[in-house]
């Protein structure tokens, strides 16, 4: 007899069904680079390869400019082109703004990395780390004054970035904001921090020769801060204090500034100096009292250049009316302005004529004169060589209103 069928495997294959079936290998597909999967492959092969060797010949090249920046003899255009390679030379970049490194190649250096953060490609540190070591402090006084002056001493301050906003690409100043305040001036107001104004800054202020006991030295303080201006950032720095001392010399005569009077100089400047009419469309009143006033602001003119700088006086003088009257003063160095022409001055408009020196209105002439002032010439960094005579300027005709 045959023997019975198994119950558990297939009645067709006579296999067992719980054990799996093997399937016949099969080779991979051959791919056909004739074909147009073939074609769609080698083209991204192709863009795939050339794309990662631009990268990486940009990146050499990038290194290559990076490692320029330690020679000295780097052109600016070099140091620019390093902008390109992205934070590449980032490093190399920073240590060429330290303040032992040539003009040049630290000015270069900022206007690369302005335009690296105009990119958006810098931390708020990095940003920061810029405005620290480009912060320039520069402060327009003397260093010595006379004991015996009187006049109020003018001081001024420029302060800012200066690499920053040399292109279109590049942070600018006016990106920044300032707050500052001065210390040591003995003037409440001004030591206290202003609100935030964008930059560059510029700050003029005078201290009184009086309110500074003893010869010193005397030290003013300037302290500002930063912040960006409407940028994608947000931060705020304190920048490192700027200071700047004088002293008073007992021995040190007032008059020492003025020069020798000269007749050539003389005629010289008596032709330079002039009182001019106002040339506006829409004349401005004047104001001499309550009461009158010119029809149009007069100016003071002066043609360049001045043999001998002047720190004079303004006083106007009517014909016909007794006395002269105190309008201000003026400052004029010789070499300012020997290109651009005339230079209009403006006239003070303190203190007032007293009442009654004018009694009507109508035509009258007018002229100024001009008194040289050596505290004047003093208190003015500018002034090196004071003009020590009196200047009369030539007759006007000016028309007298009522208020």
């Amino acid at each position: 007899m045959p023997p019975a069928p198994d119950p558990t495997s297939s009645p067709v294959s006579g296999r067992n069904p719980s054990t799996p079936t093997r399937r016949p290998k099969t080779a991979p597909p051959r791919i056909s680079w004739g074909g147009p999967r073939g074609l769609v492959l080698f083209v991204l092969a192709t863009v795939v390869l050339i794309g990662g060797g631009r990268r990486w010949l940009r990146s050499i090249r990038s290194r290559r400019a990076a490692d320029r920046l330690n020679d000295p003899d780097v052109t600016r255009d070099e140091i620019l082109a390093v902008v390109e390679g992205g934070r590449e030379g980032l490093f190399d970049l920073f240590g060429l703004l330290a303040p032992e490194v040539d003009p040049v190649r630290r000015h270069a250096a900022g206007e690369a990395l302005a335009i690296l953060w105009k990119r958006d490609q810098l931390v708020a540190e990095e940003e920061k780390g810029i405005v620290t070591r480009g912060f320039v402090v520069s402060w327009h006084a003397r260093r010595r004054y006379p004991r015996g002056m009187s006049a109020p001493i003018r001081i001024s301050v420029d302060f800012g970035v200066p690499f920053l906003g040399k292109s279109r690409d590049a942070i600018a100043e006016e990106d920044l904001e300032w707050s500052y305040r001065l210390k040591g001036t003995q003037r409440l107001g001004l030591e206290t921090f202003t609100p935030w104004t964008p930059g560059p800054g510029h700050l003029e202020f005078t201290v009184a020769p009086e309110d500074f006991p003893g010869n010193g030295p005397h030290r003013v303080i300037f302290q500002a801060r930063a912040r960006p201006a409407g940028l994608t950032s947000s931060w705020e720095l304190d920048l490192p204090q700027a200071s700047m001392s004088f002293d008073f010399d007992p021995m040190l005569q007032v008059e020492s500034i003025q020069t020798q009077h000269d007749a050539m100089k003389e005629a010289a400047i008596a032709g330079a100096v002039r009182i001019e009419p106002s040339k506006a469309a829409e004349t401005v009143p004047f104001p001499l009292n309550r009461e009158f006033a010119l029809r149009g602001t007069p100016t003071i003119q002066i043609s360049s250049p001045l043999p001998s700088d002047l720190a004079h006086r303004i006083d106007l003088e009517f014909e016909g009316v007794p006395g002269r009257f105190p309008r201000g003063f003026i400052v004029a160095t010789a070499g300012g302005g020997s290109t651009a022409g005339p230079r209009d001055f403006p006239i003070g408009t303190e203190p007032q004529l007293p009442e009654g020196a004018i009694g009507r209105t109508g035509s009258y002439r007018l002229r100024a004169i001009l008194t040289a002032d050596p505290g004047l010439g003093w208190a003015d960094p500018a002034v090196r060589s004071l003009w020590p005579g009196t200047i009369e300027t030539p007759w006007i005709d000016v028309t007298i209103v009522r208020v």
